[in-house]
């Protein structure tokens, strides 16, 4: 018996540390990451992965944004409302599977709109802009860090280039948030 015991501990003591299940072909996650954008502005963002073969990842959401303008009476805001779908390419991981940077591209639509759609002013001066549909492609790298099987925490930086918008074609951001794996 003492026999067995030994040869059980050799063996467990020789074994090669067990590798977490990350990153597999079918997974789906859930995540929340809120951010500042350029400026005075901050975004939130909801999302739904699922990844594929190859460690890569297909990925919907759906965002807002907001950014504040300064104006002689006070600020003027500019919201945006957008979806995005795209795909993450896995750039390395580390060798114990809790660390990964990803890089990805998503094409974007949404609505814009400035001051809320009040053209006037405070002091009487009228907003030339106006609320208009958006269109674009964003760009992001992105670091998932697993802090166990289930809860990721992200780190992102994205560039977004915007079709349509009145104010201005690019918006960067900076964002940290969390994933829930499914399954």
């Amino acid at each position: 018996m003492r026999q067995v015991i030994g040869l059980a501990a050799l063996l467990l003591a020789c074994a090669p540390a067990a590798e977490a299940q990350r990153y597999l072909p079918g997974m789906r996650g859930l995540e929340a990451v809120g951010g500042m954008v350029e400026g005075r502005g901050y975004y939130l963002h909801g999302g739904y992965s699922q990844y594929t073969r190859g460690k890569n990842r297909w990925a919907l959401a759906a965002e807002y944004l907001q950014r504040r303008f300064a104006w002689e009476t006070g600020a003027i805001p500019l919201e945006q409302l957008t979806v995005e779908a795209g795909f993450y390419k896995l750039l390395f991981g580390d060798a114990g599977k809790s660390i990964f940077f990803a890089a990805g591209v998503s094409a974007l639509t949404g609505y814009e709109t400035v001051n809320r759609n009040r053209k006037q002013l405070p002091n009487g001066a009228v907003i030339g802009n106006a609320d208009r549909w958006l269109y674009g492609i964003a760009a992001a790298v992105e670091l998932e860090y697993y802090v166990d099987d289930r809860y990721v925490f992200l780190a992102t930086i994205k560039q977004r280039a915007g079709g349509g918008s009145s104010v201005g074609l690019f918006h960067t951001q900076l964002g940290v948030g969390v994933k829930y794996i499914l399954e």
